[in-house]
């Protein structure tokens, strides 16, 4: 994973940092999880990936393979239809304020979501929601992303 979130924990939110887990730190590691299976795909790769991500979160430095199971299986039990990863996926959109925070979440769904080299319909999707949730413009949306794809 080329793009370090803890670095970028570091320069977006220091203050924050130094103390320990913000309360929305919860829903950035749950976002990257939503990101990363928008496409209705979860490999052993992306597990593993998505554990090394989350322990790069504050706060989750020592977030288990066994709580990642304990997530995912959490979520397919109360998100079993579209509508209802919807209503999750906005209600954690609206838990992050900080507009700097926002938009490292956004990186960090990239992340995960262009894992695989490209965005199906889903992850675009998603993406796209989250994008005009916390009001990213198209441009702004694009350095983001060239900034975690290295384009």
């Amino acid at each position: 994973m080329g793009f370090s979130i803890s670095r970028r924990f570091t320069e977006t939110t220091p203050a924050t940092n130094t103390r320990g887990a913000d309360p929305s730190n919860a829903a950035i590691m749950e976002l990257s999880l939503w990101a990363a299976i928008a496409d209705g795909e979860l490999s052993n790769d992306d597990i593993n990936d998505l554990l090394v991500g989350a322990q790069q979160i504050p706060g989750f430095e020592r977030f288990t393979a066994n709580d990642l199971a304990t997530l995912i299986e959490r979520n397919s039990k109360e998100c079993a239809t579209g509508d209802a990863v919807e209503a999750r996926v906005k209600s954690l959109t609206h838990s992050i304020t900080n507009p700097q925070v926002q938009r490292l979440t956004y990186q960090i769904m990239i992340t995960f979501a262009a894992k695989d080299g490209e965005l199906s319909e889903q992850e675009d999707g998603l993406l796209s929601f989250v994008q005009q949730s916390w009001g990213i413009s198209d441009d702004e949306a694009q350095r983001l992303a060239d900034a975690v794809l290295g384009a």
